[in-house]
């Protein structure tokens, strides 16, 4: 990010993922997650991306991760156009791959929950899809204020879906658990079942290890080069 955490030696001895790896948050429960297409948000207005042709995807996804890496990752997204690629490549690189190795780190040290968010926006003839930031009007209950409407949307499903999302934040909040009885049990989440609950399609459920192929192509790829 161009504002980061610097490593000073004394506040911040080493990169706060290594840190955690060694039980720095020992005992502290983590709850943690993406929305599905976090990276829409940042993409639907560019009518460049919106034409990217599979060369473009790949010389893309080269400058991310770097030439020898590139060819490996593009297999393994393989819905959708190459703008609809780009969007998920994004998504892992800069949200969804940074939330699954913290789970994982902390994981051997307390207990571990992990969410999916995957109601789609109903703005811009639905393009943003998931995006980034769309579950915060759900996770405070700001989604029913005057003008919000057309980014969150609204009717009975939705009101459901922030009653679920509002019950399992507070229980955590309270308990260090987000099972409650609007959303149901979560698992935990673990590097072998990797069990997250997906909210926004359909009632809240548990799913194991989604897009497990897209988060191993990521495994080769180097710390310095995820995350935003």
């Amino acid at each position: 990010m161009p504002f980061a955490p610097t490593i000073d030696g004394k506040v911040l001895p080493c990169r706060a993922i290594d840190a955690v790896a060694e039980g720095s948050a020992a005992g502290v429960p983590l709850f943690t997650g993406t929305t599905r297409d976090e990276w829409r948000l940042f993409t639907a207005a560019s009518t460049n991306l919106r034409s990217l042709d599979e060369a473009g995807l790949r010389k893309l996804t080269a400058r991310l991760v770097g030439e020898e890496r590139a060819d490996t990752l593009v297999t393994a997204y393989d819905a959708g156009t190459p703008f609809d690629r780009w969007n998920d490549v994004m998504t892992d690189h800069s949200f969804f791959v940074p939330a699954t190795r913290l789970l994982d780190a902390q994981g051997p040290h307390a207990l571990t929950y992990a969410y999916r968010f995957d109601w789609p926006s109903p703005a811009m003839g639905g393009i943003l899809g998931a995006c980034h930031a769309l579950e915060l009007g759900f996770t405070f209950g700001t989604y029913r204020l005057k003008g919000a409407e057309p980014f969150f949307g609204a009717g009975p499903e939705a009101d459901a879906l922030a009653e679920a999302m509002m019950d399992s934040w507070i229980a955590f909040a309270r308990n260090g658990n987000p099972s409650n009885d609007s959303a149901g049990a979560f698992m935990r989440y673990d590097a072998t079942k990797r069990a997250t609950t997906i909210f926004g399609d359909g009632a809240p459920h548990v799913t194991s290890a989604p897009n497990e192929a897209r988060r191993t192509a990521w495994e080769a790829v180097p710390a310095e080069r995820i995350g935003p």
